[in-house]
């Protein structure tokens, strides 16, 4: 099993979600010290480096699913797979009836949305068809990963990783 890996140097702040980067000497494990703005990444096979951030309906490794299947499928980053209409009432089911603190949507979650959004979007259907594409891809988180959201990942064949910064010194977390 090769293992990809990527210049420190590459991964330099800036805006978008797409990163080039060249092979090199150190491991996926070695950039999670080096993202200053960006919170979660995959390393595809062709050795673009995809990232993902926290927003007002998604956590940043559902983020993260979303950009890596648009870069494997050729789609604009710029597009949205799944649209703020089913996004918003699936946030308000989890707080309001649920009882959930965050209505954010974890990566299963936003899965099923996809899946939902592909019946009408065939663009969504395309991004559905890449899930293949993740296997031996590496991801590298820097966020606190949820259970759900590793095991996600680890069953669609990705090497996970994760060097978590905590927003406030707790002794457990959740």
């Amino acid at each position: 099993m090769a293992q990809h890996r990527v210049r420190r140097d590459a991964l330099q702040a800036g805006a978008g979600n797409v990163v080039g980067v060249n092979v090199a000497d150190e491991g996926v494990g070695g950039i999670g010290s080096q993202l200053l703005l960006e919170e979660v990444v995959v390393l595809l096979p062709d050795g673009r480096v995809i990232t993902g951030k926290t927003s007002s309906l998604l956590g940043a490794s559902a983020a993260l699913l979303l950009n890596a299947l648009k870069a494997l499928g050729g789609i604009d980053e710029e597009l949205d797979l799944i649209s703020n209409q089913v996004l918003e009432p699936i946030c308000r089911l989890k707080t309001e009836s649920l009882g959930h603190k965050n209505p954010r949507l974890h990566s299963d979650e936003v899965l099923i949305s996809l899946c939902v959004s592909a019946l009408t979007n065939p663009i969504a259907a395309l991004a559905q068809r890449q899930l293949p594409g993740l296997k031996g891809c590496g991801a590298h988180f820097t966020v606190v990963l949820s259970d759900v959201d590793e095991k996600l990942y680890r069953r669609l064949g990705m090497h996970v990783s994760y060097e978590a910064k905590y927003e406030r010194q707790r002794l457990y977390y959740k």
